[in-house]
């Protein structure tokens, strides 16, 4: 019994709580996006040459490992990875000659990772700080 009143009072205990508070966010914010269809390269050429009209938000992310273009077609949410700027180049060149504007997308860290990265830190100074000050008390007088 008295070791979980010591975890209680350690500071673990806040991280723990944080720690799972992060994942029930993380999870709720990922059950809320639509499902995201995945398109081969040609899939992709194909779909711009024969729905042009259904494109809508049509965009680029790139970051160090991943190069992918998005967009929704009639209400459905798709991507396709490329494997080059050249073919990158060639369909943008087709999305302009069928009149479908895009638009890079921002890259960089999501910003889930950020808001995961500010709580583990101020979780860290926090339980820091009680640890300083548990060591600067006095220990109780024996009776």
């Amino acid at each position: 019994m008295r070791s979980f009143d010591k975890f209680f009072r350690s500071a673990a205990f806040p991280l723990v709580i944080i720690a799972v508070l992060v994942v029930l966010a993380v999870s709720a914010l990922r059950s809320k996006r639509p499902k995201t269809v995945a398109l081969t390269w040609s899939e992709f050429a194909h779909a711009i040459r024969t729905d042009a009209g259904g494109f809508s938000n049509a965009g680029v992310s790139e970051d160090r490992d991943h190069q992918s273009l998005s967009a929704t077609i009639n209400g459905r949410k798709v991507k396709v990875d490329y494997p080059a700027q050249e073919s990158l180049v060639r369909l943008e060149h087709l999305m302009a000659a069928h009149g479908i504007a895009y638009a890079p997308r921002r890259t960089g860290r999501p910003a889930w990772f950020t808001v995961l990265t500010a709580v583990t830190a101020v979780a860290v100074v926090v339980s820091l700080i009680r640890q300083v000050r548990a060591r600067r008390r006095p220990p109780a007088a024996a009776a």
